[in-house]
């Protein structure tokens, strides 16, 4: 009985050992800062990049970036009085092919918005660099407030030249500053809220 006992007390501590070592999921967080004034902008959530063949039976490509897999993903930044571009670029597939996905925002006199985000990939099939970009605004918030959204957003972007694969981009949880001041990782000011399922399909917009 008590070498029985003792077995069971062995595998019971294992798998209270593995539990307590699984990874947690968590929005990604990226920040890239200016070298030459004091700004920066800051990025956190949930992003999927899906790539829908239209008439090819061949299975989607689907890019998940989050906590676990946000140090695969460089981020950077360029900086002008006006317009700010945060660039996440990747080897797809550990490939000497690079992808990249930018977050293009916009400043006016007391405001900012993301007025458009650009896929750049290519896929061994489709030979030559492809673009996608969605070119309707996101967001508008006010210049040293950050926008907040829990919901996911459904956006399509287009081929920017005839493609036979669709490109779908869903974020969630969405935290954004840009045009920000310091380069701490943490967001300033006011929040623009939105809890709303906002959903791009090409240029119409539904909110559902």
């Amino acid at each position: 009985m008590f070498p029985a006992l003792l077995v069971l007390i062995i595998a019971c501590s294992d798998l209270v050992l593995c539990y307590g070592t699984s990874s947690i999921i968590s929005p990604a967080t990226f920040r890239s800062s200016s070298n030459s004034s004091n700004i920066s902008v800051l990025l956190q959530g949930y992003i999927n990049i899906n790539l829908f063949y239209k008439k090819l039976s061949k299975p989607p490509i689907i890019i998940s970036i989050n906590s676990t897999n946000q140090e695969k993903f460089q981020a950077s930044a360029s900086f002008e009085k006006e317009r700010e571009v945060l660039n996440l670029s990747w080897a797809h597939n550990g490939s000497n092919i690079t992808w990249c996905l930018l977050f293009q925002f916009s400043k006016f006199e007391n405001s900012y918005s993301l007025n458009k985000i650009s896929l750049y990939y290519e896929l061994p099939d489709l030979p030559g660099s492809k673009r996608a970009s969605n070119n309707q605004s996101i967001f508008s918030v006010s210049i040293g407030s950050h926008y907040s959204c829990q919901a996911e957003q459904d956006i399509w972007l287009d081929n920017y030249s005839p493609c036979p694969v669709s490109v779908n981009l869903t974020l969630s949880q969405l935290k954004v500053q840009a045009f920000k001041q310091g380069s701490e990782p943490e967001f300033h000011g006011l929040s623009k809220f939105t809890s709303v399922v906002i959903i791009y399909l090409s240029r119409n917009i539904l909110i559902v």
